[in-house]
């Protein structure tokens, strides 16, 4: 069902790989990779359109939404292999309780959540919502999936033990990603339609804050920093934000690679991976807000990504027209 690609094949890209420059404690020594190539798992006769990936951090799966072929296709980081590839629907996330381990993926068109089991990985249950979905959020405080309604304007709770919706949230229009601050019970949703993202009370499930992400603008991937109680937020026109999440004013601001979709984030080196078309930013947290300190070129049209916490390995999964490919970068 899979191929494991030899390190020779590797070498093919890893002349595509830039070096940083102006390193800190957690970024590369000047003149050494930021990233170097990784495993790449090959799954053959598989192709199309690949929406966002996460990574199970407790069991160590990627989970990739495989929107063209109606599947869930998770891959498993121990062994790099597939490990199964569910058939459910248009696929656009897949995310973990990593309490129970249970699966839960939005499925675009068919507007509902599908429950997946994770060691038969058969599907248990269906949770439907009243338009269509894009990304979906579990929250560990009140363990609760928040799912955004696709280019519209709602954000439903759903309450995953009595797979229900439970409370409806009216937003600005066309959500992306979110994030979340654990400490406050904070909710972060990057809406790109306006330009903002909306502060959620989870207690409540009401907006109690929308702030402006200019001059980043489509804001897509956004990441919180605990240390600093700040919002890492990319926009897909070539722009970054670091803002206060107490209030939502401006840290700093920088350019990045253009087009970034998905970001993914990696807590122990403090680094931001952005993904947009034939690159990935890195960018690093400091004390002072953040930095771009690189680019990978991938010579990928993907934007999807995501990191293992344990190998600090950088995933990203395409297709080539006749395989699907997960392919991984380390970190240095």
């Amino acid at each position: 069902m899979y191929i494991l690609k030899k390190t020779t094949l590797l070498a093919a890209f890893a002349a595509s790989v830039l070096t940083g420059s102006g390193a800190s404690p957690s970024t590369a020594a000047p003149g050494k990779p930021l990233l170097v190539p990784g495993a790449v798992i090959e799954v053959p006769n598989s192709k199309g359109k690949f929406d966002f990936l996460q990574v199970d951090p407790v069991r160590r799966r990627l989970m990739a939404g495989h929107k063209d072929e109606n599947t869930a296709d998770i891959f498993d980081l121990k062994t790099n292999k597939l490990a199964a590839r569910v058939k459910t629907g248009e696929c656009c996330e897949a995310i973990v309780d990593v309490k129970t381990g249970t699966l839960y993926f939005s499925l675009q068109a068919d507007k509902r959540v599908a429950v997946i089991d994770p060691v038969t990985f058969k599907e248990t249950g269906s949770i439907s919502v009243d338009g269509d979905l894009d990304s979906i959020f579990f929250c560990p405080s009140n363990r609760m999936i928040y799912a955004a309604n696709d280019n519209g304007e709602y954000l439903w709770v759903i309450d995953p033990e009595a797979k229900k919706v439970v409370a409806t949230i009216q937003i600005p229009i066309s959500p992306e990603l979110m994030a979340f601050d654990a400490a406050r019970d904070r909710l972060f949703l990057n809406c790109k339609g306006t330009n903002e993202v909306v502060v959620i009370d989870i207690r409540s499930n009401q907006i109690i804050e929308k702030w402006r992400t200019l001059p980043a603008t489509g804001p897509h991937g956004i990441t919180y920093d605990d240390k600093f109680n700040r919002l890492i937020i990319a926009g897909n026109g070539g722009k970054m934000v670091v803002l206060d999440a107490s209030d939502g004013k401006l840290v700093t601001e920088f350019d990045i690679n253009l087009g970034v979709d998905q970001t993914a984030y990696d807590p122990s080196l403090r680094r931001v991976y952005c993904a947009g078309p034939e690159k990935i930013g890195i960018v690093q947290l400091t004390d002072e807000g953040a930095k771009l300190v690189g680019t990978v070129s991938t010579g990928l049209q993907g934007k999807n990504v995501a990191v293992d916490l344990v190998s600090h390995a950088v995933w990203m999964v395409y297709s080539d027209g006749q395989s699907t490919v997960a392919k991984s970068w380390n970190a240095n």
